[in-house]
């Protein structure tokens, strides 16, 4: 056994729930009535001719919806889970620094920084194991050199990045998704799937 083995998180979309910030956002932007899911609200705002609509609604979702946001269902108890069962547990996310000049340059990581503070989750895992990258190559480049044992991402294209470590058992966040692999070598899974498996992978 490794001295130490390490599970690696996504951020936004896997460990925070932005779903609660849709319906204010989106009234208080004039983007709609609120009523629509995140895929119906992305497939109506990013039209082939221009996705600004959309990339506004980003931006204000990942500042000012962190007002709203939420812990993915089972997310601190997977966590804790993890961590009893001596895993150590590191963030890493694809964050720029800021939004786009034409939404404001307002700062993304601060408020990320704030937002995993206030629900208690740098206290479990230590600030020192909660990084942002540049670019999907740079968080890539950040799940190998942790040597991640396991990573879940709610995007399957960073999972299929090419220099994601071979032995890294990949999650494909899904909530409310059983544990379920799939033809191309991931598992799709919600936080309580991964925390029964951890208990599980311990007693085989």
């Amino acid at each position: 056994r490794k001295v130490a083995r390490w599970i690696g998180l996504d951020l936004d979309n896997t460990l925070i729930d932005y779903s609660p910030a849709f319906g204010p956002l989106v009234i208080e932007h004039g983007l709609g009535t609120g009523t629509e899911s995140r895929d119906q609200l992305r497939d109506r705002l990013r039209r082939p001719d221009s996705d600004e609509q959309w990339q506004l609604l980003q931006s204000v979702l990942y500042t000012d919806g962190l007002a709203y946001a939420t812990m993915a269902p089972g997310a601190l108890d997977c966590i804790e889970t993890a961590l009893a069962l001596e895993w150590c547990v590191c963030i890493v996310s694809h964050k720029t620094f800021h939004t786009p000049e034409r939404f404001g340059s307002r700062d993304l990581r601060t408020p990320a920084k704030e937002w995993l503070a206030r629900v208690g989750v740098v206290d479990l895992v230590g600030s020192e194991h909660v990084h942002f990258a540049e670019s999907q190559d740079e968080k890539v480049a950040l799940i190998a050199e942790y040597e991640c044992d396991v990573f879940v991402d709610d995007l399957e294209a960073v999972l299929a990045n090419q220099s994601m470590p071979a032995h890294t058992l990949r999650v494909l966040y899904r909530p409310g998704r059983g544990w379920k692999p799939t033809e191309d070598g991931l598992i799709e899974a919600d936080f309580p799937a991964l925390s029964k498996w951890l208990v599980d992978a311990e007693r085989r």
